[in-house]
């Protein structure tokens, strides 16, 4: 048997019945609403799990071709005829609200004096949508209240991910992979950053060691890689490293600088690239 309870249906019988258990039974049994074109569509269907579509819009009896994957046949497919009603669309578990800033859906908005349908709009922010400038004549930007979900377009951008490398550097191999630029501290020495591929300095009595020579000092405590800060001193069209010659400690700031040798700064990393000014940097 099919959902075939029109909105229209529903909402005549609603309007006469206030049994709050009779309401929620009826809408669970409407005919669900689906996108306005449903070529290669995913969906999901209670006995058949995911299914594709396999027409642009259902027959005039509210049926569907779908496929879908099922490894006991020869051709790896099966294909079946289902009604359209029975379909769960991905955009069907999604509301406005809960999409998050930065993903782009396809979308029907109307705040009740301007509309569009099938057009393209960002969640900008929470309760706030983004359909640009000339996109729907008289308006730009909606709440999640005028917006109804389509389709969805873009993914929210994935959060920048930790370093790979450890916290804590040990072994000989730890310091050979740490990247260029890696601080480590601890115990009495002043902190060491590694400037070259097996090269790593400080600004104290002993200025430069080896990956291995550094592994071998961890009765110092040498080798919790420091999350405070560095500087970074950015200079135009830099063809050398840049050596400092004068450092604040206090300040966190660096007075001058001259190009010479590779640059360390109280074990302070100093990266060179074609700008003019002196950033301090969080790690």
């Amino acid at each position: 048997m099919s959902n075939q309870l029109t909105p229209e249906k529903l909402a005549e019988i609603l309007a006469e019945n206030n049994d709050e258990s009779l309401r929620a039974a009826l809408e669970a049994y409407a005919k669900k609403p689906y996108p306005e074109h449903l070529l290669g569509v995913w969906a999901k269907h209670p006995e058949y799990g995911d299914v594709m579509c396999q027409w642009d819009r259902p027959s005039v009896d509210g049926d569907m071709r779908v496929s879908w994957r099922d490894d006991r046949t020869n051709i790896g497919t099966k294909v079946a005829f289902i009604y359209v009603s029975d379909l769960t669309f991905p955009h069907q578990a999604t509301k406005p609200e809960d999409v998050p800033a930065g993903e782009a859906w396809l979308v029907n908005v109307n705040d009740g004096h301007d509309s569009g349908e099938c057009v393209v709009a960002l969640k900008y922010e929470e309760d706030s949508w983004c359909t640009g400038d000339g996109v729907v004549d008289g308006e730009d930007w909606w709440e999640d209240r005028d917006v109804t979900l389509i389709a969805p377009l873009t993914p929210c951008p994935a959060p920048a991910q930790e370093p790979e490398h450890p916290r804590t550097l040990s072994s000989a191999e730890d310091y050979e992979t740490a990247p260029v630029g890696t601080i480590v501290v601890g115990g009495p020495s002043k902190p060491w950053c590694k400037l070259s591929t097996d090269f790593w300095s400080n600004s104290g009595s002993r200025p430069s060691e080896s990956n291995f020579a550094l592994s071998q000092m961890d009765a110092q405590g040498v080798g919790l890689v420091s999350t405070e800060y560095r500087i970074v001193h950015r200079t135009p069209r830099a063809t050398s490293p840049m050596t400092v010659s004068s450092f604040d400690e206090a300040r966190a700031e660096i007075d001058k600088a001259r190009r010479l040798d590779p640059v360390f700064a109280n074990g302070l990393v100093i990266e060179s690239r074609e700008v003019t000014d002196w950033q301090e940097v969080e790690l």
